[in-house]
């Protein structure tokens, strides 16, 4: 297939492109982990914070390190923040931060981040989520009852992605573990599952990779292959294998995000990869584009922005050797870097969160600290000491209905915060 499509096509492309990015209703603002179905990590709308303030904390049993979700659960025109922890899943009011409603989880570890999505059709949403007890959970948003759980082979630290698969007008929950599985969302039984041989704790991208209309999935495992499965059917597409040379690379956390990174058109690949850096691959093929180096673990996810209004995607990353970086999405080449105090095992949100037009960059660190960096020259320009390290990744809404962004995020202290301005 050329590289060059025709009008028509990107026309098309595009149109699918926004309509995977945006598969929500008004009343989600962040759905799920890393905001969207292309794991891009780039909010809609802008703030007005220059200087943060904390609106609220609250307090939940073990380290918060899941990343919290934003909408509105019970259809009162309110959002809730939706956090889960070491302890449970957590129904938050968006303005106050008071608890609407609690859901135990019984492991020990839990990293899977909840997401947010109407599964049955009744215009009630439902909470999605997976666990360390190898189940995957979906829960009654208004009131946080058990509607359906599955049972996995594996520990599911993977964060679910709500997706109509196969166009039929339902949604899926796309979420990997000892296998990739695709889910009914209306009874949880599975519609495929795809195995792994390793399994996985990375979370599911979703996008129209080949220009055919329809989607596939593509999912980093921990046998150091990233895969692309067909939407409908889980059939695998391609496969990318990590050089397996010493240092070994190895895909930890790290999540794949898509985009159109080169504005030819077609979807790219983003992906993180311990003790090698930062992948681009392409869409189609699943051959690697540009590998920009990092010699330390890579357990953040990808965010994908364009910074500096070039009309060219930059990627953003955070590494163990406590640096965040932007990387020119078309050369691959390093635009900045900034360094915390601690590793970056965080993963960035892009937001216009002071309204100057332009986009921020989000992110936390073991530090304790949340930090706001310039998007075009990534100049610190906040911090929020949060007294405890920040492995969540960031969630930009507007929890309080004033019509601009506000910022939540968990820390390993067991609290999260909402900050406004």
């Amino acid at each position: 297939m050329s590289k060059r499509p025709a009008l028509a096509l990107i026309l098309l492309l595009l149109v699918l492109s926004l309509a995977v990015a945006s598969e929500q209703s008004p009343s989600l603002d962040w759905p799920m982990f890393r905001h969207d179905l292309l794991r891009s990590g780039h909010a809609h709308g802008s703030g007005q914070l220059t200087a943060p303030a904390k609106r609220w904390e609250y307090a939940v049993r073990g380290l918060a390190e899941p990343s919290p979700a934003i909408g509105d659960l019970d259809g009162d025109g309110s959002m809730e923040v939706v956090a889960a922890s070491y302890g449970g899943v957590y129904a938050l009011a968006g303005p106050t931060g008071a608890k609407r409603w609690e859901f135990p989880l019984k492991g020990p570890y839990e990293i899977s981040s909840p997401a947010i999505g109407d599964l049955d059709g009744d215009g009630i949403l439902e909470v999605v989520i997976g666990s360390y007890d190898k189940a995957v959970y979906a829960l009654n948003g208004r009131t946080g009852a058990l509607k359906w759980s599955y049972s996995t082979g594996a520990r599911v630290w993977s964060s679910p992605a709500l997706v109509d698969l196969d166009g039929d007008g339902r949604l899926e929950v796309l979420i990997a573990s000892d296998k990739v599985y695709a889910l009914n969302g209306l009874t949880g039984r599975p519609r495929w599952a795809s195995p792994l041989d390793l399994g996985s704790i990375s979370s599911p991208a979703v996008g129209d990779l080949d220009g055919d209309g329809k989607l596939e999935v593509v999912i980093a495992a921990d046998d150091a292959l990233v895969y692309a499965l067909n939407g409908p059917s889980g059939r695998e597409v391609w496969r990318f294998q990590i050089p397996l040379a010493q240092p070994k690379g190895v895909i930890e956390h790290s999540s794949p995000a898509l985009g159109d990174v080169d504005g030819d058109g077609w979807l790219e690949v983003a992906i993180g990869v311990s003790n090698r850096g930062l992948y681009l691959l392409d869409g189609l093929t699943g051959r690697m584009r540009w590998l920009f180096p990092i010699s330390d673990l890579v357990r953040s996810s990808p965010a994908l922005g364009d910074l500096d209004g070039d009309g060219i995607l930059e990627v953003v990353i955070g590494s163990n050797d406590s640096k965040v970086y932007a990387v020119d999405g078309l050369s691959g080449r390093l635009k900045w870097s900034f360094t915390t105090g601690a590793k970056v095992e965080s993963s960035p949100a892009l937001g216009d969160i002071d309204g100057d037009g332009q986009l921020e960059v989000l992110i936390g660190s073991h530090d304790g600290k949340l930090y706001c960096l310039n998007g075009r020259t990534g100049r610190e320009e906040w911090r929020f000491p949060s007294g405890g390290q920040v492995f969540s990744s960031p969630a930009l809404g507007d929890i309080d209905g004033d019509g601009y962004l506000e910022v939540v995020f968990g820390n390993n202290l067991g609290l999260i915060y909402a900050l406004d301005r």
